[in-house]
């Protein structure tokens, strides 16, 4: 993940920092108003689940809960935060490993993700999000014989 350094750093990684553990809920069409409402910038001690309208869930194998209503959610235990720079325009990237995978039974079958059902949504930059719903499929390249 990627945190944006303006006047100081979200409370996302400072959580990460405080408690080495964090959940990567994936956000699609049914939460993303949910989603939108935690991006709001808070001071420190508001309860953003409560916030946002959503349930948390106990998390499997961190202390950290995950969002209930959402489709997939990775449980992560943090392996390094790389500071790019500090200060405005400046950001960390937070990396973790995954323990778990929370994959709710609508949108997994037979070992695996069906994106046309979770119809995820990704953040770009800002306030600008994309649906990615356009999918299509290429066949791997074989490697040449010699």
């Amino acid at each position: 993940g990627w945190s944006s350094a303006r006047d100081r750093w979200k409370d996302t990684l400072n959580n990460i920092q405080e408690v080495p553990e964090f959940v990567i809920n994936i956000t699609n069409e049914a939460t993303k108003e949910a989603m939108n409402r935690s991006a709001t910038e808070f001071e420190a001690g508001v309860n953003e689940f409560e916030w946002a309208g959503v349930t948390p869930a106990p998390s499997q194998s961190i202390s950290v809960p995950r969002v209930a209503e959402a489709p997939v959610a990775f449980e992560c235990k943090l392996q390094q935060i790389v500071v790019v720079k500090e200060g405005p325009g400046g950001g960390a990237a937070v990396f973790g490993e995954v323990q778990r995978i929370y994959l709710n039974d609508t949108v997994y079958d037979n070992g695996y993700i069906l994106p046309e059902q979770l119809q995820p949504i990704g953040r770009l930059a800002g306030t600008t999000y994309a649906h990615i719903n356009n999918l299509f499929d290429m066949p791997r390249v074989p490697v040449p014989k010699r």
